[in-house]
């Protein structure tokens, strides 16, 4: 099955077919299980983290008019035989002037080496946004593998045998000049203007 397949199946069935209160429930335990063990545990290795870009951010959305977006463009390549790697709040941040680090508000995926197998977590939310990163736009719409994921609940896990390399978009609600640097599955990486 493709991630993009995966990706469909995992987060549309509760969408499209409707859940019972009981599965939204059981979905929303399992989230929350996820989220409090990658908190606790380690994350998997990668083998690099290159940063494509980074600027201010909007998204064509009125629940986001006006508000102050950091959009950011990285690709993370993991080895043969890694972990599966949980992408939610907890795990991609932005640091700077705020004493709490800034969670990622929503991922989405531009480019995925087809080794890999990509789940929705229980409480993701996709959105169909056009999202603008300096002058670049990215359509997130059209099929469910290209729309946003809001992280605030849920999030992504991705896992490969193979390795391979994920290119991800990220929106993050905090002005760019109060961000110096993000982190992604532990490990930072400096946004320095220039």
């Amino acid at each position: 099955m493709s991630w993009k397949a995966s990706i469909f199946l995992g987060i549309t069935v509760c969408i499209l077919q409707g859940c019972s209160q009981k599965e939204k429930s059981e979905q929303t335990s399992q989230a929350s299980s996820s989220l409090e063990t990658s908190q606790k545990s380690t994350f998997p290795e990668v083998t690099g983290i290159q940063l494509i870009q980074f600027g201010e951010a909007k998204i064509e959305d009125t629940e986001y008019e006006g508000k102050p977006l950091t959009g950011v463009v990285a690709e993370i390549e993991f080895p043969v035989d890694s972990t599966s790697a949980i992408l939610n709040a907890s795990s991609i941040y932005a640091n700077g002037s705020s004493k709490d680090p800034v969670p990622v508000l929503a991922l989405f995926l531009i480019n995925v080496d087809d080794t890999f197998e990509l789940r929705a977590l229980g409480g993701t939310q996709m959105r169909g946004w056009k999202v603008l990163i300096r002058e670049d736009e990215f359509h997130c719409y059209g099929s469910p593998a290209r729309m946003a994921l809001l992280m605030q609940e849920g999030g992504l896990t991705a896992s490969s045998k193979a390795g391979g390399k994920i290119k991800v978009g990220l929106v993050f609600l905090e002005e760019l000049s109060n961000i110096s640097s993000i982190t992604i599955l532990g490990k930072a990486i400096e946004l320095k203007q220039g």
